[in-house]
């Protein structure tokens, strides 16, 4: 049997816009992206993470130094 998983591009981008929306205006907002982002593809989750975060989290410096690389400009936590 095969698995698969597909990302729902427009859920995503909803869910990180209800968490915003919740906050106070002058709340910065970090999107963590660990692990492949959970299962869901760096190449696909990160980018919308960082169109709409102003941080993005992520759990090694490999991973950051890979989205330097890949060109996100947000700001990191360390």
């Amino acid at each position: 049997m095969l698995t698969w998983i597909e990302i729902d591009t427009g859920a995503a981008r909803h869910n990180i816009d209800a968490f915003r929306g919740i906050l106070p205006a002058e709340t910065a907002l970090m999107v963590v992206v660990k692990a492949n982002a959970y299962g869901h593809g760096l190449e696909v989750y990160a980018p919308i993470a960082a169109e709409r975060a102003d941080w993005l989290g992520v759990n090694a410096l490999d991973k950051r130094w890979r989205f330097a690389r890949s060109g996100f400009k947000n700001p990191w936590p360390f």
